[in-house]
């Protein structure tokens, strides 16, 4: 195919300097034999030899990219960003919301996002902000092996920015092309295929906060050529090295947020991070809020003193907590504030990684078939400290009986904990425990590790068959090794269930309770260390590591049909098998004695098989010397692809686009297809992740059709978790969209997409009201006719031995795989009058649309070339429900949600070796409709327009090509600095009770990282 014009020009001069982030067709040269040859920098002079476009998101080889947009970051824009991951290089595009999984937090959060656990500390990426498994990743446009433990996503760091030669993006569906995930677009990571010689390099990344980054990489590659054909090689390993981020060192992820006008998170009810002596409780003589110190809501707090020796306290020894009328001063009767410790001190916000990865690329031509093999690998551990022990948010509470020589007969120490709050016998004192404090150096450190290792070999063939058709066949295997919830050494039971799922002491209490005279024995208001003894009866493991693996097998041939007028049609027709397992293995090494438990370990393990059959077709209807007015071109393509999945059916996805020159200077296209999401392997499996909670709650009034208890009240089980009754998501995208790069105006290309999703089926929860401690949906019969659909009234059939036959409409819900008794045993089915099912659930769905534009330019003058961009994406509309037949409801710039605005721009200049780019990233304006309540006051915070971020990253390069001399220092050198946040501006203050409290910083929409500088330096031989 012919390429002309001065729009080409502009689009290939534009990626070529590697100066903007700017949606722009992929272009690559192939070839007599089809074969892609690597991308160089070139004059728009030299078009001439670049006859063929080849983009991600067609089965048909040497054809351009029809009805879709590509997004390219080439090699040089990749480094231009000075980030250390590709995820990190994503992240700056606009199409790319926050709301995804990334390593600094252990949630996916955000209202639009596909929530869920995030144990793993992972990294994905969420186009569109409609949820992360909405998007797929490739690596050379071959799938990758899942990753997680309780939820499955594509972990976006597979590969090495040194193993990367471009990143494409499409951000529409492509369901009918590659199968699964891609609803919202494609991402492929294309990796170097072409290199001579040796390149080494590293960098060093600091900033405010003490997460520095070193990485170190390699890369060597050469070619041979054979009598019986040409081959090469390349490989690559890089090395990064991140300290942690230790969150106390960033005042706006301090738990004490009163500065920045928040609460105080240390201390919240009777939750507190205490200090080394420690705090007891008591709860005020009326039950309401203590009015000298309301963040203690309904108790009274008492500090205890330094302790080393063990003394038996007396309570002349304590200082009560008045906080009324002193001024904030600490005197002996009226001490300032409880004994408290900021956690963020001891925690981090992003834990320390060590990460190896390697990839090689192997090409064998034997006579007219070439032979390739892609293998790349990941290994990464990391290590991310705690305050408490476990997955625990706080440190323990522990009592102290009434009998104890520790007792202390405190006020309100002998009253009824429950209303109407009469005088009672003694009751236990809670005494809030720092575990942290009490441990020996030398112990192990509280924290979470997480292995994850995995890796990836592709081998395949290529061959002509017939005529012009070429055969292709490859199979992909995969594995993954990873570990959630990876407490080693260091996991301290804190609660306990027995058979009858009554708690039990747990292990700390254990030894607080035992005699005195028993060496084990613990003071709870000694602040000693713990002794090795201790240590060793309370400290266990707990872990959940996980197994993915993956077989994939594609055959496909695609080739010339006939001849049109225009052109060639072209087609590809293929077939597909895929089989995957996820195992996942669940256990704890509980303290000595720790009696019987209700929740065996999961050992869960799962399979699917995958059939599927696809064919796309290239029709170019009218050419440019066919002399038709207003149509210089006009293609079509049309895709279709069939899958059947052993565990949840079958699914049919198509794709019809369009490419329309008007003239050399202006040109439409547009597509329609559908897309699918088939739920991960642990989504589907109760035996990975479900718990059963039993609570007895007394019904609201008019609540009828429901067995009771002989007092009125209901005894409920409520389940949550993975469910094995879900079924495919489902999305609809079309878009249309032009470029016009005027011929007037040499160098200027202007673009605009506007884009329609519809995304059904998509995994969540029905939102349902969990009945704890409270009546739930049978609170009234309004709201339990709104959740129906998830309340199951029970009618067990008594058996005449004092048992009974359970209700075949509650069999489904009898397997969970953890419970815990909240009022009433999970287990005893029999004595059961209602479930509620608040499982992951097939019902939510998003529509949005919106706007994508980017204006690109750029000019020769006689001091060097500059070029300028701007990319913004503009959400229209961003509306979902999460349950069937509900009203679809608004969910856009509001907290958690996507943000209408998004852009970046940038401005370059180059000159010989160097160049300089600086880039302005913006983050629109939202509403913080969630706001705090000040615990001191009582206020509730006014809802309030969450302001716009922008920031602003300079990169500067100084580079001299790889000469004739390759061994001379100057040649093959590449020098870069790059500041990310360059004016170090910090991001909106946000009090949203969506960020936890402990924060002052959305993280979904901003970012903690502040400036930060990186150096690099590579060296080609």
């Amino acid at each position: 195919m012919k390429i002309s014009g001065t729009g080409w020009r502009a689009s290939v001069a534009t990626m070529a300097l590697g100066l903007s982030l700017a949606q722009t067709n992929q272009v690559k040269a192939q070839d007599a034999k089809g074969e892609e040859a690597e991308t160089e920098s070139i004059a728009p002079e030299a078009e001439e030899e670049y006859s063929t476009i080849v983009v991600t998101g067609s089965n048909i080889s040497g054809v351009k990219q029809v009805g879709s947009e590509t997004v390219v970051l080439d090699r040089e824009q990749v480094l231009a960003t000075g980030k250390s991951t590709v995820a990190e290089v994503l992240r700056t595009l606009p199409q790319v919301q926050n709301a995804s999984a990334n390593s600094f937090t252990s949630t996916v959060s955000g209202g639009n996002s596909q929530g869920g656990s995030n144990v793993t500390r992972g990294n994905s990426v969420n186009l569109r902000g409609v949820g992360q498994g909405a998007t797929l990743t490739l690596v050379n446009g071959h799938r990758i092996t899942p990753t997680g433990t309780a939820t499955a996503f594509s972990e976006a760091n597979q590969v090495p920015i040194a193993a990367i030669e471009r990143i494409e993006v499409i951000a529409d569906s492509a369901s009918a092309i590659y199968g699964s995930d891609a609803i919202a677009g494609v991402i492929n990571y294309v990796l170097r295929k072409d290199f001579e010689g040796i390149e080494l390099g590293g960098s060093y990344t600091f900033g405010d906060y003490g997460n520095d980054e070193w990485t170190l990489s390699g890369v060597v590659g050469t070619h041979w050529s054979t009598s019986f054909g040409d081959g090469n090689i390349i490989a690559t390993f890089e090395y990064l090295r991140r300290e942690p981020y230790l969150r106390g060192r960033n005042q706006r992820l301090r738990a004490d947020q009163r500065p920045f006008g928040g609460n105080d998170d240390r201390v919240n009810g009777n939750v507190a991070t205490a200090g080394l002596a420690g705090n007891i409780y008591i709860p005020t003589a009326d039950g309401l809020t203590n009015p000298n110190f309301p963040q203690g809501g309904a108790n009274t707090y008492y500090v205890l003193p330094d302790n080393p020796t063990g003394n038996i306290l007396t309570i002349d020894d304590l200082q009560e907590v008045q906080l009324s009328g002193c001024m904030g001063a600490a005197t002996p009767s009226c001490a300032s504030y409880p004994s408290l410790v900021d956690r963020s001190d001891f925690e981090d916000f992003q834990g320390s990684l060590r990460r190896k990865q390697a990839t090689i690329l192997f090409h064998q031509d034997i006579g007219e078939i070439e032979f390739y093999d892609e293998f790349f690998w990941t290994r990464s551990e990391q290590f991310t400290r705690t305050f408490a022990s476990g997955n625990q948010a706080t440190n323990p509470t522990v009592q102290v009986q009434p009998g104890s020589p520790y007792y202390l007969d405190l006020p309100n120490a002998t009253r009824s904990p429950f209303p109407p709050f009469v005088p009672s016998f003694p009751q236990p004192l809670d005494v809030q425990f720092n575990l942290l404090a009490r441990m020996p150096d030398g112990a192990p450190r509280f924290g979470n590790q997480n292995p994850d290792e995995s890796f990836n070999n592709t081998f395949g063939a290529r061959a002509p068959v017939f005529a012009n058709w070429r055969a292709e066949a490859y199979y992909t295997f995969g594995k993954n090794k990873t570990c959630g919830v990876c407490y080693l050494g260091n996991y301290i039971t804190l609660e306990r269930t027995n058979l009858a799922g009554i708690s039990a002491a747990s292990a700390l209490q254990q030894l607080i309770d035992l005699p005195v005279d028993d060496p084990l024995h613990l003071n709870p208001f000694s602040t000693a260390p713990f002794t090795e003894e201790q240590l060793d009866y309370i400290l266990g493991t707990n872990s959940q590591y996980a197994q993915n693996w993956s077989h994939d097998f594609v055959a496909k041939l695609d080739g010339k049909l006939f001849e049109l007028p225009a052109g060639d049609v072209r087609a590809a027709f293929g077939g597909e098998y895929y089989y995957g397992i996820q195992k996942l293995q669940n256990a704890a090494n509980r303290p000595p004695d720790p009696g019987p438990v209700t929740t065996p370990d999961a050992n869960a393990r799962t399979t699917r098989e995958q059939y599927a059959a696809f064919g796309e077709v290239y029709l170019p209807l009218v050419s440019q010397d066919m002399d038709v007015p207003l149509v210089q071109e006009l293609t079509l393509s049309a895709a279709l692809r069939y899958d059947h999945y052993s565990d949840f059916g079958s699914t049919t996805n198509q794709k019809i686009s369009a490419t329309w020159d008007v003239t050399e200077d202006f040109s439409l296209r547009g597509s329609w297809g559908t897309s699918f999401r088939a739920p991960g392997l642990p989504e589907l499996n109760a035996g990975v992740f479900s718990v059963g909670l039993g609570s007895n709650i007394m019904p609201g009034p008019g609540i009828t059709g429901f067995s009771t208890q002989p007092n009125g009240s209901m005894n409920v089980l409520f389940i949550f978790g993975n469910n094995p009754n879900l079924k495919p998501e489902e999305g609809t995208n079309w878009q249309i969209g032009g470029n016009f790069t005027p011929s007037s105006v040499p160098g200027l290309r202007l673009s605009a997409t506007y884009y329609n999703l519809h995304y059904k089926n998509k995994l969540g929860t029905a939102g349902v009201p969990a009945p704890i401690f409270a009546p739930g949906p049978f609170a009234s019969p309004e709201l339990l006719a709104q959740y129906s659909a998830y309340v199951i009234p029970v009618n067990n059939t008594p058996d005449g031995m004092g048992g009974c036959m359970v209700d075949p409409a509650i069999e489904e819900f009898t397997g969970f795989l953890y419970g815990a008794n909240l009022g009433a045993n999970p287990r005893d089915f029999c004595n059961l009058n209602a479930v509620v099912d608040g499982r992951t659930i097939s019902a939510a769905n998003t529509f949005q649309d919106g706007i994508d534009a980017s204006i690109n330019y750029y000019t020769d003058t006689n001091i060097g070339t500059f070029s300028f961009n701007v990319s913004v994406n503009k959400i229209l509309t961003n509306e979902e429900r999460t349950v069937e037949n509900a009203p679809m409801i608004s969910a856009l710039d509001t907290i958690g949600d996507p943000i209408s605005w998004r852009g970046r721009g940038s401005v370059s200049f180059q000159n010989g070796p160097f160049s300089a780019t600086l880039f302005g990233n913006y983050i629109g304006s939202y509403l913080n409709d969630q706001p705090i309540t000040l615990r001191e006051t009582g206020e509730q915070l006014p809802q309030a327009r969450v302001p716009s971020w922008t920031t602003f990253d300079l990169n500067l390069s100084y580079t001299l090509p790889r000469g004739a001399d390759r061994w001379s220092f100057s040649d093959g050198i590449r020098f870069s600095v790059t500041v990310s946040n360059l004016f170090d501006n910090d991001p909106p203050i946000v009090l949203s009770t969506l960020t936890g409290g402990s924060s002052s910083i959305d993280l979904i929409a901003h970012n903690a990282f502040g400036r930060s500088v990186q150096v690099s330096l590579t060296k080609s031989f």
